[in-house]
């Protein structure tokens, strides 16, 4: 398959290097979504002064991988895209961890909490990637 034609000044995006991308955007995800449950349900747990058991931990770390293999790459792909990967991994993390942690307690559930967290996280980055670049700073 050729890659698509650009139109003048365009740059050209090769299909493959897309799939490659977005795989590897699925994977980062549900390993961070994966690690983000587990910390989640950990502190939620440890503030009760008591531990997650393993079963306990697997289920949200299955949860958290499928809210990252989703949300990663959606985020990536769209509002995320000019700033550093590190840096929207880090606080996208952060910020779903945050949102579990906040939300359960207020009857947001433990899947409308971190996507909330996830979510203020992803636009706060975009607004600062977006100022920054209007400033030329």
């Amino acid at each position: 398959m050729k890659p698509v034609v650009p139109s003048a000044g365009a740059t050209r995006i090769s299909p493959k290097r897309v799939v490659v991308v977005g795989l590897g955007l699925i994977v980062t995800g549900a390993a961070v979504g994966s690690v983000c449950g587990v910390v989640a349900i950990s502190l939620l747990l440890g503030v009760g002064g008591r531990l997650p058991d393993a079963s306990l931990a697997m289920v949200a770390g299955l949860f958290g991988g499928a809210l990252g293999a989703v949300l990663g790459p959606t985020a990536g792909f769209s509002i995320l895209r000019h700033v550093p990967l590190g840096r929207a991994i880090g606080w996208t993390a952060l910020g779903a961890i945050l949102g579990g942690v906040i939300g359960a307690p207020l009857s947001m559930g433990l899947i409308v909490g971190p996507v909330v967290g996830f979510g203020v996280a992803a636009l706060a980055l975009y607004a600062s990637v977006r100022r920054s670049r209007k400033t030329g700073g």
